[in-house]
């Protein structure tokens, strides 16, 4: 018989500025705040600007698939779909998942336009040494893909400056 998957422990942190970290545990803060865990669906932090939100949320009570999924909300409300990262599990044993969307919920596809798996140290052969470059999965029926171009996105040149 197979034992029933409990759903992962959900933690939230907060760093200071001298990386001291304070973490409280779900179940902590759901006590403090007399809140049952079985009325609770997700956990979500949510940043919000020009009436524009950004939320990660993580569901309290997966134990098939736990991840969080990043979403975001334009001034108007409507839903877009960003990413979600998984841990691994029965699909990706040994593997967490990132898969990238990139459309409005209500008239886009809700599927993945591309995805990233990377193995989990820990989880696989100690001798596992990543790959100098990870193999991107791009779905080309919904999405074009090109070559990463550091003039039009400098952002890692100005890490490169900075080592």
């Amino acid at each position: 018989m197979t034992e029933k998957k409990q759903p992962a422990n959900i933690t939230i942190t907060v760093r200071t500025h001298d990386h001291m970290e304070h973490r409280i545990s779900l179940d902590t803060l759901l006590d403090i705040m007399k809140i049952s865990k079985d009325d609770t669906d997700c956990v979500i932090l949510k940043i919000s600007q020009d009436g524009n939100d950004l939320a990660a949320s993580a569901p309290v009570h997966e134990a098939e698939y736990p991840g969080v999924a990043l979403d975001a909300h334009d001034a108007h409300g409507r839903t877009i779909y960003l990413a979600n990262a998984e841990l691994p599990n029965d699909d990706y044993p040994g593997t967490s998942v990132a898969r990238l969307y990139a459309g409005y919920a209500e008239i886009e596809t809700d599927a993945p336009i591309a995805a990233v798996f990377t193995p989990m140290r820990g989880t696989v052969l100690p001798e596992y040494r990543p790959a100098p470059t990870k193999l991107v999965y791009v779905d080309t029926e919904l999405a074009q893909y090109r070559p990463w171009d550091h003039r039009a996105h400098p952002e890692h040149l100005e890490e490169e400056k900075r080592a």
